[in-house]
């Protein structure tokens, strides 16, 4: 499965992008990917200049999305952000 990852914000509102096979994922990874999936999107409204994750994916050939604010990343999500983090151009 594709995992289409950008983030865009902070003060500059600069966009990042990448993509990630679900099999590249190391286990610790897909287990917080997981995670992600199991949310919809958490957002803050009064969040300001912060950054903004957004996932899409096919999950049983529907096409999901999800968006998650940087400060409401939980720890149980941080290793799939990380790994995102460490490919975004």
């Amino acid at each position: 499965m594709k995992i289409h990852c950008a983030k865009s914000g902070g003060f500059m509102g600069r966009l990042q992008s990448c993509t990630l096979e679900l099999d590249e994922l190391n286990p610790s990874e897909n287990e917080a990917f997981k995670e992600v999936v199991k949310k919809k999107d958490l957002r803050d409204e009064n969040a300001r200049d912060s950054f903004v994750y957004c996932f899409s994916f096919e999950e049983n050939n529907i096409p999901k999305e999800i968006n998650i604010e940087e400060s409401l990343i939980q720890e149980n999500m941080q290793a799939f952000i990380d790994k995102v983090n460490s490919k975004l151009t």
